[in-house]
């Protein structure tokens, strides 16, 4: 891409912004109406957690490019006891010189080493406390509460684990090292936080679980009455995982479509091609050819080059992030206009991008506030290791 690209053709306007969110509200009724639709709105069977919940559970996030291990205890008063967490990066496309996948029974080994850590440490944790695992990639939750692996994104590629189920491998691979959960209840990070997020608001079914870091994604509670494809009778709430990164959006530049075309499965994820952590590096460095910079940097020197650089590199991270701020406010306008009312809703956010990058947090704000004038308020709070609570959430509220 030419340095020539003209910058401001990524700016987008209060009326561009709502035309996305109409869009995605639009794709989102879709994908509760049906399989196989641009959002996906995969079921969770999981509801809002009761008020009471309390007890010990092991729980596994395997999210974005890291995973963790630790074990949780929500006390009688609802306090949360973390131990750990362990942790360890997964392999990624591009970070190393052969760049050979990783098998997937050494994926599953590396997860339940980090567990056997964390069992090691503790005094009196239960071997057979349920397991929360937060599998924070594009799957399919089955009724008993496992997942199979419809596809990876984020630059991660493990051989052998997409078309399979993920939470009966983890459990068969903890079994040696002493651990044999009573229950494994496998969750998206976005499920997870909403969970979290759930146990705190005061309107539990208006509550959006954001990612927004390396990756991006959403999920919120939804009825049968406004998710038919749930067939169900009782029209009880139900979390669903949107996989809203496949979004896409009206008003991608021609930037936007050369790191589509080059990059991992082309025409898929087209909201997260735009505004993750993961991308903004690869679209910064087509802006900015000159500059000689390497995208494995991750996004953190955007902030950087927003705040203290000079010249086109400064304007080109600045317009990256703040179109990647306007563009997730917009998403989460999408999401609360599909939930109806005029009540407040929360948004439990989690990721380094939104919670590290330079003015990214206030400036969704600030754009929500601007695109919904006279409400519903919009809020986005932040919760310390909320989608290992949000797991143990899962976990226990499923234990009889």
């Amino acid at each position: 891409m030419s340095s020539d690209f003209d910058l401001q053709l990524m700016r987008l306007e209060l009326q561009h912004l709502m035309d996305v969110a109409v869009t995605l509200e639009q794709r989102i009724r879709e994908g509760l109406a049906a399989d196989g639709r641009e959002i996906k709105a995969l079921p969770a069977y999981l509801s809002p957690p009761p008020d009471d919940l309390r007890g010990d559970a092991w729980v596994v996030d395997a999210g974005g490019t890291n995973v963790r291990a630790a074990y949780v205890r929500i006390g009688p008063e609802g306090d949360v006891v973390v131990a750990g967490p362990n942790s360890e990066r997964l392999p990624v496309r591009g970070e190393s010189e052969t760049d050979e996948p990783m098998q997937a029974q050494a994926f599953w080994n590396m997860q339940a080493e980090l567990v056997a850590k964390c069992l090691s440490t503790l005094d009196t944790p239960s071997e057979n406390a349920p397991l929360g695992y937060c599998f924070s990639y594009p799957s399919t939750v089955h009724e008993n509460r496992d997942a199979t692996l419809i596809t990876w994104t984020k630059g991660v590629a493990i051989d052998n684990v997409e078309g399979h189920t993920v939470g009966r491998p983890l459990c068969q691979a903890l079994q040696p090292r002493g651990v044999s959960p009573a229950q494994t209840v496998v969750l998206n990070d976005t499920v997870a936080a909403l969970l979290g997020g759930a146990s705190f608001a005061t309107h539990s079914e208006r509550v959006i679980g954001l990612i927004a870091g390396t990756g991006t994604n959403m999920a919120t509670y939804f009825r049968p009455s406004t998710a038919p494809k749930l067939h169900s009778n009782d029209n009880q709430p139900m979390a669903i995982n949107l996989e809203s990164g496949n979004f896409v959006p009206p008003f991608l530049t021609p930037v936007d479509d050369a790191f589509d075309a080059s990059g991992d499965k082309p025409g898929q994820q087209r909201f997260e091609k735009a505004v993750s952590g993961y991308a903004l590096p690869y679209l910064f460095a087509q802006l900015v050819p000159e500059l000689g910079f390497d995208p494995q940097e991750g996004s953190g020197p955007l902030g950087h080059y927003k705040t203290t650089g000079t010249g086109r590199a400064q304007a080109a991270a600045e317009v990256l992030l703040d179109r990647s701020a306007d563009l997730m406010a917009a998403a989460l306008l999408g999401v609360a206009r599909t939930l109806g009312g005029r009540e407040p809703v929360t948004v439990l956010a989690e990721g380094s991008l939104i919670w590290k990058a330079p003015g990214y947090a206030d400036r969704v704000r600030r754009q929500l506030a601007a695109l919904c004038p006279n409400g519903p308020t919009i809020s986005i709070a932040r919760r310390p290791d909320v989608n290992l609570f949000g797991s143990a959430v899962a976990a226990r509220s499923l234990v009889a």
